[in-house]
């Protein structure tokens, strides 16, 4: 089965230009991150970079998946 396209909403989008990240490492934190499921469809991923905590709040659809919000933690020591 091939992968599900991801979409950025506009504010996701204003938001990874804000906090400097790129398009392929939030790509990586919604595949490989440690996910909490927070509702019927939407989902947060977690992952640790050198660039900090990265968390992306997504909701999960049948044909897509839409990024609804990315915020950055702390740096690890």
């Amino acid at each position: 089965m091939a992968e599900k396209p991801i979409v950025l909403t506009e504010h996701a989008t204003r938001r990874y230009v804000a906090l400097d990240l790129t398009p392929d490492l939030i790509r990586e934190a919604i595949r490989g991150g440690k996910r909490v499921r927070l509702g019927k469809h939407k989902t947060s991923s977690t992952m640790h970079t050198k660039k900090g905590t990265i968390v992306v709040i997504f909701a999960e659809y049948p044909d897509h998946i839409a990024v609804i919000t990315i915020t950055k933690g702390a740096r690890r020591k």
